[in-house]
């Protein structure tokens, strides 16, 4: 019994597309789990800025200061500083020390407040 060399071309081509579809599959599982992982690492970071934004409020408010007033010794906008406090943007090392030495703090106390905010959701 003879084979063809048109029978082994074609089952050739056709292991190529099978492992070629194969290869395609596995890359979109792994594209799918690095997606995942990354969204549970924004929202972790969301979580954080949104926590250190309410420990900045609250600093803020204690001292009875305005955004405005926090923002003109700062030298940001008013905006921004709303936007630290909201937890949409972060203060970024060098603000979070001026406002931890505004609000006479360490910045070791605004950090560490803002963890005990933290609740884990299976206490």
């Amino acid at each position: 019994m003879r084979i063809s060399w048109l029978f082994l071309l074609t089952a050739g081509a056709a292991l190529l597309v099978m492992g070629g579809a194969i290869w395609y599959f596995i890359l979109l599982v792994r594209m799918t789990e690095r997606f995942l992982r990354a969204k549970e690492k924004r929202e972790a970071r969301a979580d954080e800025l949104r926590r250190t934004g309410e420990v900045l409020r609250r600093h803020r408010e204690a001292c009875g200061m305005t955004e405005t007033s926090v923002g003109e010794k700062l030298g940001v906008d008013a905006k921004t500083v709303s936007r630290w406090e909201s937890g949409a943007d972060d203060p970024g090392d060098d603000n979070v020390k001026a406002l931890a030495a505004l609000f006479g703090v360490t910045r070791q106390e605004l950090i560490y407040e803002a963890w005990e905010l933290w609740e884990p959701e299976n206490k």
